[in-house]
C-alpha cells in the first residue's frame, strides 16, 4: 500500500486513502512527511485529516503538519543553487 501511495498521482491519492481510518493516516503523514522523498506526500495526506488526528499522532509535529496541509504547497528551496 505505501508503494502505491508514493507511486500514485495527486488524482488518485483520495480513493487510495478511501476507507483508511484518520488516525491511521495521520499516522502515515507524519511518517512520509519526515522523509524528504515523501514529504510533499505527507501535506498532501495531512489535508485530509482533522487537527485532532494529526496531534494525536505526534504532538507538536502533527500540529505543525496540520497547519502546514491548509497552505498553498511550496517546494522546498533548500539545497538548490540560483545560477
Amino acid at each position: 500500500m505505501l508503494g502505491r501511495l508514493i507511486a500514485s498521482e495527486a488524482e488518485t491519492l483520495p480513493s487510495l486513502l478511501e476507507g483508511m481510518p484518520e488516525a491511521t493516516r495521520a499516522r502515515l503523514a507524519v511518517y512520509l512527511y519526515g522523509r524528504s522523498h515523501t514529504h510533499e506526500l505527507g501535506i498532501r495526506i495531512a489535508a485530509t485529516c482533522e487537527r485532532r488526528a494529526l496531534k494525536q499522532a505526534p504532538g507538536v509535529v502533527g500540529d505543525a503538519l496540520h497547519d502546514l496541509s491548509r497552505k498553498p504547497f511550496a517546494a522546498a528551496s533548500f539545497g538548490l543553487r540560483s545560477v
